[in-house]
């Protein structure tokens, strides 16, 4: 796979994305991962995304991580709810935000939280917040102020 160009790797359907192997998807470069259109992120299976790499996961661009679908995002292991950068958390959609589990949203870290805007945080559901810890929440008052 490392030797696939960008161009070639942009070609790749929804299809062929789902035949690809876990060593596959291991050995795409972080520049391939960032190469990825939204459609085809959004068209990944959930274990191939909770199979990336800590740096493959990290090249995820901000458009990336807003295409992926709520299904995507609650299958995500806590180790990789954990992992995502401001940078890709600005892309996070209110239409995500609100679609997260109490499961999802309790692994997002405290600098996770601080890292979202003010309507992303209005995005959360009464449900949503019941299940924030006071940490998280201090973490949430804390970012948006």
């Amino acid at each position: 796979m490392a030797a696939m160009t960008v161009t070639q790797l942009s070609g790749l359907v929804r299809m062929q994305l789902r035949a690809l192997s876990e060593s596959q998807f291991d050995a795409l470069t972080v520049t391939q991962v960032a190469s990825l259109s939204g459609t085809q992120i959004a068209n990944l299976e959930s274990t191939d995304l909770n199979g990336f790499e800590p740096t493959q996961f990290e090249a995820l661009t901000e458009t990336q991580v807003g295409s992926l679908t709520p299904t995507q995002l609650n299958s995500l292991t806590a180790t990789m709810m954990s992992s995502f950068t401001d940078r890709q958390l600005v892309g996070m959609t209110v239409t995500q935000v609100a679609s997260l589990s109490i499961t999802s949203i309790s692994a997002l870290t405290p600098r996770e939280l601080r890292a979202l805007n003010g309507t992303q945080i209005d995005a959360f559901t009464p449900t949503q917040m019941a299940g924030i810890t006071p940490e998280q929440l201090a973490a949430m008052q804390a970012g948006s102020s």
